[in-house]
């Protein structure tokens, strides 16, 4: 984290003051920049800043981006809620000020270890519940991904980019909520056991009609893995020919 400050000078700092005081922090991703702060009470913040007024236009016309005032909305209607950092401060379109959620590691890296020891035990609910937290509060995230969830004792949910409000239609919500979860176990989801866990977290937070839904989905993805690990049959693979400089295939 970056320098100490006062918590009322903070709030009260422009742009250009916060970055000199705050701490990069690797965030491991091309979209944003992000920083840490720490006041004198001990409380810490991130701030986030988007890479750069080309990326955000880019981002912009594939329709994809919200820029910060969009997440800004996103995330103060989510505070206090206890399923995303907390909204402190927004500086006119250009970065947003959260607080930060201690946390050891995100649910990407949780997931490879368990994976290691082919643990497939991990318990979803807890992160379904989370998920489930947000739609209820009227939300739909949009890039629902396991890195996209911080562990601790109550996962916390971040980069809310692609995030929007769930429709006021029945149907188009439903179709919003369903694409979250369905993001969320696309991501997850590798084999049978994996599959069997998300399904029972997903009937226990959403009910039978959910999980009969990731069920069907995650089946066809499964299918689809599994074709994948085969070695092709009756095909001796050789030599490269040709222009495209492609491998050709003898079938015996």
């Amino acid at each position: 984290m970056g320098n100490i400050v006062q918590d009322d000078a903070l709030l009260k700092l422009n742009l250009e003051q916060v970055v000199e005081i705050a701490s990069p922090i690797d965030s491991k991703g091309a979209g944003s920049k992000m920083y840490g702060i720490k006041t004198e009470t001990g409380q810490e913040y991130i701030l986030k800043i988007p890479e750069s007024y080309a990326y955000r236009t880019l981002r912009n016309f594939l329709g994809r981006h919200h820029y910060v005032k969009g997440e800004s909305e996103i995330l103060k209607s989510l505070k206090g809620k206890g399923v995303a950092p907390e909204y402190i401060k927004e500086f006119d379109d250009k970065a947003i000020l959260m607080g930060y959620v201690p946390h050891e590691k995100n649910l990407k890296d949780v997931l490879k270890e368990y994976q290691k020891k082919e643990d497939y035990c991990f318990d979803y609910v807890s992160v379904i519940s989370q998920i489930k937290k947000l739609h209820d509060s009227g939300v739909c995230h949009g890039d629902m991904k396991a890195k996209n969830v911080l562990i601790n004792s109550a996962p916390h949910i971040i980069d809310f980019e692609y995030a929007e409000f769930l429709s006021k239609d029945k149907s188009k919500r439903e179709k919003q909520i369903k694409k979250d979860i369905r993001r969320f176990a696309n991501d997850i989801v590798y084999n049978k056991e994996t599959q069997a866990a998300m399904v029972c977290a997903v009937k226990k937070v959403y009910g039978n009609e959910m999980a009969d839904y990731i069920e069907r989905t995650q089946n066809s993805i499964i299918t689809k893995i599994w074709k994948k690990m085969q070695p092709p049959m009756n095909i001796n693979w050789y030599t490269k020919s040709g222009r495209d400089g492609r491998y050709k295939a003898r079938v015996n």
